[in-house]
């Protein structure tokens, strides 16, 4: 019995030792070289996913300054030291050039942060702008200077935005790029939200929404009630809807790790705002105090997050920032 005791503790020291030095969740950090370690190794597992990730980024002004690698940097330094973000995800990139890439990748591994690009082309087929996307990001593991490291700062890749309204034309170069980024073993999904009719068919998913699950290596999903204004009249609704999209997401069998890659609310009118009288800060200070204070919740169904988004400066009035610079409330998640 005691010899099985502490067979039982030195396994779960064991695992405890493992999953403290994932990254970027765990302790393993960047030294200046390549990782010693697996991919897989490297990588936080499932277990870990949970909670506030970090924040969309959105980089919609093409190739330019705020593309440039000191831009890149300085803005994930400040996610990390106020909000303690440990990966950011890019928003409608449409700098469709290597380099942003490799500037992400460089910035990523200087922080110590981990990036989830979004390849974006057109809200559309698009095959021009779609090769030219492609082209861009797979090129950076092959570059003489960060190809070794894009790896272990690239985390997964999101293909396209909401593609659930676009039809099928995409599932092809889908399953084509997913297969050139399997080389370096980084896994290819989409990000949308699970609700559309495309998707499902009342509880269930549609025949479409089977063959979607079956192709994503993982889910990024979009929960945004904030556009379901019959089943989330305010903000402080919306946790519930929240929970009702990852019971449908488990009950349909839905690929793990389960991370909410778009969550929203709106700060005030204009931009993207089109409800009205829920369009305050009011509604937007509830719905993130009740992100950041559910830790527990998420932790036990092992689903994770990110702030959609990071500033008005892209996405206004849905950003943490003003436009100076400035956060709008106080927010910064505790890890449970």
């Amino acid at each position: 019995m005691q010899l099985r005791i502490a067979l039982v503790l030195l396994l779960s020291v064991a695992t405890h030792a493992a999953n403290s030095t994932c990254f970027p969740l765990g302790g393993a950090k960047f030294s200046g070289s390549k990782p010693s370690m697996d991919r897989n190794d490297w990588w936080c597992g499932n277990d870990r996913m949970y909670g506030f990730l970090g924040f969309s980024y959105p980089m919609e002004e093409g190739c330019g300054s705020s593309t440039s690698y000191d831009h890149i940097s300085k803005d994930m330094q400040r996610m990390k030291k106020d909000y303690g973000a440990t990966f950011v995800r890019t928003y409608l990139t449409t700098c469709r050039d290597v380099s942003v890439y490799k500037n992400l990748v460089k910035a990523g591994r200087d922080n110590n942060m981990g990036v989830i690009p979004m390849l974006f082309w057109d809200f559309g087929p698009n095959d021009k702008l779609m090769k030219q996307a492609e082209n861009a990001l797979l090129a950076v593991f092959q570059d003489a200077e960060v190809g070794k490291f894009a790896p272990y700062v690239i985390h997964s890749v999101a293909f396209g935005d909401e593609l659930g309204e676009e039809g099928q034309y995409w599932m092809k170069p889908f399953n084509d790029l997913k297969a050139k980024l399997a080389k370096y073993g980084v896994p290819l999904t989409i990000s949308d939200d699970w609700d559309r009719g495309e998707y499902k068919s009342g509880n269930s998913l549609s025949n479409w929404g089977k063959q979607v699950r079956d192709a994503v290596a993982l889910t990024h999903v979009h929960i945004q009630g904030y556009y379901h204004p019959g089943a989330v009249p305010n903000a402080r609704a919306h946790f519930n809807y929240l929970k009702g999209q990852v019971n449908f997401m488990k009950n349909n069998n839905i690929k793990r790790p389960y991370i909410i890659s778009q969550t929203l609310w709106t700060s005030g009118k204009g931009g993207h705002a089109f409800r009205g009288n829920v369009d305050n800060m009011d509604n937007f200070s509830a719905f993130w105090n009740d992100m950041q204070n559910n830790c527990q919740y998420f932790k036990q169904e092992k689903v994770s997050y990110f702030f959609h988004a990071w500033s008005d400066g892209g996405e206004a009035p849905l950003g943490l920032l003003k436009n100076n610079g400035q956060a709008k409330i106080s927010f910064r998640p505790q890890r449970c």
